[in-house]
């Protein structure tokens, strides 16, 4: 009867792996359908135009191997279907790594299906999967986990083995590290967020494993080398701060006082996932305020909190949870100032961090109350079909561009990048005087703020070009080409659309100029190409 009762737990929990599994399957395949949004058009193109870069940071910067994963859609014509296929099955796999590490890690295979189907459904993790351009944190997140793995698995064997490690075992765990190394590195060059890695393995080795000792010594060496380079290299801080900040428009303090913010929204999404957005407006926080100080207080009650959990129910693994979504938001959440203050696809990992802590909260409540299974499971399978609703409501708005747009434009009307991306959307249904106030409102605000996006600039141009308001283009496009000085692709197209404007005005000598200079500029600039050929039929 043991024997029996053990192997029907067996079947029953393989049938629940593949369910969920399934499920996933079935609910992102409604995806397939999904549009170009923002910048997939170019991210794309970037792919199918793709060449091997000879230096290290061009393989960084261009996010090479995150690029690379969009060969396969190239060889069906650019069929943005099977970017969303791929997509899919990349967040699937990344899901059977995760319970792979769970496992590692100690946890039931119970707990870890659940920790790995909510987060497979959750809606947060959504845009992740379904905005093409975000690719980039998929394979990211797939080549994070499989160098997780090689390190838990080889610490899990190398405790096991009880000392008594044969040389060939050494070197096949060797081996397994020098694996997790190769995978980082390939993490690295798909996306710069997998730089928190190693800070979070070192924070690893240093508090939940019996290698303190390693740690210390690899935190003194790396910390005297790091000094021995920064005094042989004088410019390095200024090269260092250069790399690693993507605008001027706000300081690093300012920045990090934002993010504590916005980091609470993110929590508050990953428990209460409702209202997602795609674009978003958020104040910028001045260091040192009282909003900084409220929400630094927020998260130190947190952890602390979180801490006394620890405590109480003597479980490492609420720390490493709480740790992990700290360390995966490390990158663009910190003191890295990035122009885009949130976006929702950044949870994509942390989240897991978020699972882990509540797993564990779940499991004392059991304890502590007695909970029959049949709740338990009674309870887990209400979440999972409400997340599956909602994740496939979410992707449902993703399949009209129009409602999608306007319902982030609703959401956050202060947005310049919702107001600009709805204005695109009328601008395709006829209603391009509305689209017209909506671009110049966005316009003027980053205007105002010192910025200048290739989406706003095009756009405003193209719709002042629709509307026969020529001059007006001309003097846009003239501010403009002053305010991309240093921005050679971006001042290609404006040079273009300037072109254009001539065209439209029968003056082809001035936009055959015009397309020349643009192409001097950027040489794939298909307007400034087509302009020509067409001036030269004339």
């Amino acid at each position: 009867m043991v024997e029996s009762k053990r192997v029907f737990n067996l079947q029953a929990f393989d049938i629940s792996f593949f369910l969920v599994l399934l499920i996933t399957l079935a609910v992102y395949s409604f995806s397939i359908n999904i549009e170009e949004y923002a910048d997939d058009s170019v991210v794309l193109y970037q792919a199918y135009s793709l060449e091997v870069p000879f230096q290290l940071l061009q393989w960084i910067n261009l996010r090479y191997v995150g690029l690379k994963s969009f060969l396969l859609s190239n060889y069906f014509a650019g069929d943005t279907r099977i970017v969303h296929v791929v997509s899919t099955l990349i967040h699937v796999v990344n899901g059977l790594l995760i319970y792979f590490i769970l496992r590692t890690l100690k946890f039931t295979r119970w707990a870890a299906l659940g920790i790995v189907a909510v987060w497979l459904l959750h809606p947060l993790n959504s845009q992740a999967v379904i905005y093409m351009s975000q690719r980039f944190t998929l394979v990211c997140s797939f080549w994070v986990l499989c160098s997780l793995s090689l390190l838990f698995y080889t610490e899990k064997k190398i405790k096991e083995a009880n000392k008594t490690i044969s040389y060939f075992s050494l070197f096949k765990y060797v081996g397994f590290i020098v694996g997790s190394l190769i995978c980082f590195m390939l993490a690295l060059f798909s996306k710069q967020t997998a730089a928190f890695l190693p800070f979070f393995v070192l924070y690893y080795l240093l508090f939940f494993s019996s290698y303190k000792r390693f740690a210390i010594i690899t935190l003194v060496v790396g910390s005297i080398g790091l000094f021995l380079v920064a005094y042989q290299s004088p410019n390095l801080i200024a090269q260092l701060d250069s790399l690693t900040r993507e605008t001027q428009s706000y300081s690093r303090s300012d920045y990090f006082a934002t993010q504590l913010h916005i980091i609470c929204v993110y929590l508050l999404k990953a428990l209460i996932p409702i209202n997602l957005i795609f674009e978003s407006a958020f104040e910028v926080i001045e260091f040192g305020s009282s909003l900084f100080y409220m929400y630094l207080s927020i998260h130190l009650a947190l952890i602390l909190i979180l801490y006394l959990l620890y405590k109480l129910a003597k479980d490492k693994r609420v720390l490493l949870g709480v740790s992990f979504f700290y360390f995966g938001l490390l990158v663009e959440s910190s003191f890295i100032p990035i122009q885009d203050l949130y976006f929702e696809h950044r949870m994509y990992l942390p989240l897991l961090g978020v699972l882990i802590v509540l797993c564990c909260i779940c499991e004392l409540i059991v304890k502590k109350t007695g909970l029959t299974t049949k709740a338990l499971t009674s309870l887990f399978i209400v979440g999972i079909v409400s997340f599956s609703f909602l994740t496939i409501q979410r992707i449902n708005l993703w399949l009209e561009p129009l409602a999608f747009h306007k319902y982030d434009y609703e959401q956050s009307p202060t947005s310049t990048r919702a107001m600009s991306s709805y204005a695109k959307e009328l601008a395709k249904v006829g209603d391009k005087q509305q689209a017209l106030e909506l671009f110049l409102n966005s316009y003027n605000t980053e205007i105002k703020m010192g910025i200048m996006r290739q989406s706003n600039i095009v756009g405003l141009l193209t719709i002042l070009i629709d509307l026969k308001y020529y001059q007006d283009a001309l003097n846009l496009g003239r501010r403009a080409i002053k305010m991309t000085q240093g921005r050679p692709k971006l001042q290609a197209l404006v040079y273009a659309h300037l072109a254009l404007v001539y065209f439209e005005m029968k003056q082809c000598g001035f936009a055959s100029g015009w397309s020349k200079k643009a192409l001097t500029l950027d040489s794939d600039v298909g307007l400034a190409q087509q302009l020509i050929i067409l001036c030269s039929r004339k």
